[in-house]
C-alpha cells in the first residue's frame, strides 16, 4: 500500500485546488456521518431496555429518527454531489492524458511497444477514473469507524477485543502476503495483456495482406498462443487470491461467530440487558462487514500502482520535453532562425550545417523531390527531432499550428474535437468559427447541435467536413506561425480551390511554411525554397 500512496500523492498534485477541497471537506463529512451511526446503536440500545420495562421514551426514539434520516441524507447528497465531480475530474484527466500524449517526441513513442499506448487509452485510463469514486474518498471513515468500534467493544470485553485483535492482525499479514506473493501474478497477467493486445493490433491493421499472402494459419496460432501465455498467468493469479479471499472471510466469520456467542452468554448469565447485547451484536456486525470492506477496497487499490505509474510516465515526460528545447527563446516573436544545423538519418546527412531565416509574416514554400528532407525540416523546427548541431532559435515561445492530411478526427462531439487546443472557447465563438470555416450548413443540419458525435475517425462526417473541422481546430489554437504539410492532397478540385482561397485570406497575417508538390498550395507562399537544389528561389539567401 505504501506504493499506492505514494503514487496517488503525485496525482493529487494534479487535481485543481477547488476539487482537493471538496475531496477533502467530502472526507469531514464522511467521518462525522460514521460518527452519527456510531451513535445510533446506544440510542437504540436505550430504546430497547426501556421498552422491556414497559416505559416509552418519545424523545430518544425521535432522536433516533432524526439521526439516522441526518446520516443516511448527508451522504446521499455527497454522493450525489461527487456524480458530478467526478465526471468533471475525469475529463480534464482524460484532455490532459490526451494532451500529453500529444507532446511527447518520436523517441518515447519508440520506446514502447503499440499495444503499451493502447492499452493507456483502452485500460488505463478507465482504471485511474476509478480512483474518483466515493469509496476512496469514504475509507478513511471506514477505518476511522472500524477502530471506534473496536474501543468501544473492548470496554464492554477484553475477551472479544482480544478475537478481533487476533483477527484483524491475521487480516492484515495475509493482506502483507499477498501484496508480495500475489499482486506480482496479477502485474505480469496485465503485461502479458498488453503484449497480446499488441500483436492482435498489428495483425488487425494487416489483415488485407495477411488474407492476400494466406497467413491465417500462422497470425491465428500467433495470436491464440499469446492469449493462452496470458490466460495462464491470470489463472495463476485467480487462483491464489481465491485461497486468501476465502480464508479471510473464514477468518472474520469465526471471529464474528465467537464474539456474537459471548454476548449472548454474558446475557444468560445477566451481565448484560437485553439492550446492551443488541448493541454488542450490532457493533459485532459493524466491524466484521467494515473489516471485509477494508480489505476489499485495498485489495483493489493494490492494482492501481501499475495503472497509476503508466499515466504518471506521460505527464513526467510530457512535462520533461515542454521544458527540454533545442530552442533559444527571447523576448518577442520576430523571427525563427536555422543556424547552422546538421542532421543525420542512418548515417545518411540529411542537413549539413543547413541555415534559413524565416521573418515574422514571411510565408515560405518548399518544395523538391520525395526524400529530400521536406518533413524532417519541418520536425526539426518542431521539436519533433532534434538536431545533431548547431541550433532553431525562436524570438518568444511561438504557438506554432500544423494543418496536414494526417490530422486526426476523435470519436467525440464535435466541439471536443475542435478544442483541443483550448478547453475555455465559449459557445457563440465555437459557432462563429464553424461558420468561419464552411461548416453552417452541417451545423443547421444537426439542429445546431455542438455536442453532436462525430464517429470513429469522423465517420460520420465527408472529407470536405473533416478537413474544415480541423481548420477550425487550427483557427481556435490561434498559432502564430503556420506549418502548412501537403494540406490538400488528394481532393477534388473544387473543394481544393474553395479551400485555398480561405486559406489566402486566414494566413494574411500569419508566418507560414508550406510544404506541397501541388503549384496552387505553393502559389500561397512569397518566397521559396528548392531543397533538391538547395537554392532558395525568391529570397537573397542561400540554403
Amino acid at each position: 500500500m505504501k506504493e499506492f500512496f505514494i503514487l496517488f500523492k503525485k496525482l493529487w498534485n494534479y487535481f485543481p485546488k477547488k476539487i482537493k477541497f471538496y475531496y477533502i471537506f467530502y472526507m469531514i463529512v464522511s467521518i462525522i456521518n460514521v460518527s452519527i451511526f456510531i451513535i445510533l446503536p446506544f440510542l437504540y440500545g436505550k430504546i430497547i431496555d426501556v421498552i422491556e420495562k414497559n416505559q416509552y421514551n418519545s424523545h430518544k426514539i425521535y432522536l433516533y429518527v432524526s439521526l439516522t434520516i441526518l446520516g443516511y441524507l448527508s451522504i446521499k447528497i455527497m454522493s450525489l454531489i461527487n456524480i458530478k465531480v467526478k465526471e468533471s475530474l475525469i475529463q480534464m484527466f482524460n484532455n490532459k492524458i490526451y494532451k500529453s500524449i500529444l507532446l511527447l517526441n518520436n523517441k518515447d513513442y519508440k520506446d514502447k511497444e503499440s499495444g503499451y499506448w493502447m492499452s493507456i487509452l483502452k485500460n488505463d485510463m478507465k482504471q485511474i477514473s476509478v480512483l474518483f469514486l466515493d469509496f476512496l474518498y469514504t475509507l478513511p471513515a471506514e477505518i476511522f469507524n472500524a477502530i471506534a468500534v473496536f474501543i468501544i467493544l473492548a470496554y464492554y470485553s477484553l475477551t472479544m477485543s482480544i478475537i478481533i485483535l487476533i483477527s484483524s492482525i491475521l487480516n492484515i499479514l495475509i493482506n502483507l502476503y499477498r501484496e508480495k506473493n500475489v499482486i506480482p501474478y496479477y502485474n505480469k497477467a496485465q503485461e502479458k495483456y498488453r503484449h497480446f493486445y499488441s500483436i492482435l493490433n498489428t495483425n488487425l491493421k494487416g489483415q488485407k495482406d495477411i488474407k492476400y499472402f494466406n497467413y491465417y494459419s500462422k497470425v491465428s496460432k500467433e495470436i491464440i498462443d499469446n492469449y493462452n501465455v496470458y490466460k495462464n498467468e491470470f489463472n495463476k493469479y485467480k487462483k491464489r487470491d481465491f485461497i486468501i479471499s476465502n480464508t479471510l472471510n473464514f477468518i472474520n466469520s469465526i471471529s464474528e461467530i465467537l464474539c456474537t456467542s459471548i454476548a449472548f452468554l454474558l446475557f444468560i448469565k445477566g451481565k448484560y440487558s437485553f439492550g446492551t447485547t443488541i448493541l454488542i451484536t450490532q457493533f459485532l456486525t459493524i466491524v466484521s462487514t467494515k473489516a471485509t470492506y477494508i480489505y476489499e477496497n485495498i485489495k483493489w487499490l493494490q492494482s492501481f500502482p501499475n495503472h497509476m505509474k503508466k499515466i504518471l510516465y506521460i505527464f513526467d515526460k510530457s512535462k520533461i520535453n515542454l521544458n527540454k528545447s533545442y530552442y533559444e527563446q527571447k523576448n518577442e516573436f520576430k523571427y525563427i532562425n536555422i543556424d547552422n544545423i546538421s542532421f543525420k538519418y542512418k548515417e545518411k546527412n540529411i542537413f549539413k550545417n543547413f541555415n534559413l531565416k524565416i521573418n515574422k509574416g514571411d510565408k515560405i514554400s518548399i518544395y523538391g523531390k520525395s526524400g529530400v528532407g521536406k518533413t524532417t525540416l519541418i520536425n526539426l523546427i518542431l521539436g519533433i527531432l532534434n538536431p545533431d548541431s548547431g541550433k532553431i532559435s525562436i524570438e518568444k515561445n511561438v504557438k506554432i499550428g500544423v494543418f496536414s492530411q494526417d490530422f486526426y478526427i476523435f470519436n467525440r462531439s464535435i466541439k471536443d474535437n475542435i478544442l483541443l487546443s483550448d478547453m475555455k472557447v465559449e459557445n457563440e465563438e465555437i459557432i462563429k468559427i464553424l461558420k468561419y470555416c464552411g461548416l453552417k450548413t452541417w451545423f443547421e443540419k444537426n439542429n445546431y447541435n455542438l455536442d453532436y458525435t462525430v464517429g470513429k475517425s469522423g465517420n460520420f462526417l465527408s472529407g470536405g467536413e473533416k478537413m474544415r473541422v480541423a481548420l477550425a481546430r487550427l483557427i481556435v489554437y490561434d498559432p502564430e506561425v503556420i506549418i502548412l504539410d501537403e494540406p490538400l492532397r488528394g481532393i477534388d478540385k473544387s473543394l481544393k480551390d474553395e479551400l485555398i482561397l480561405f486559406m489566402k485570406e486566414y494566413i494574411k497575417h500569419k508566418t507560414v511554411i508550406i510544404i506541397s508538390h501541388d503549384k496552387d498550395v505553393l502559389s500561397l507562399g512569397n518566397k521559396k525554397i528548392e531543397l533538391n537544389k538547395k537554392v532558395l528561389i525568391g529570397c537573397d539567401k542561400n540554403v
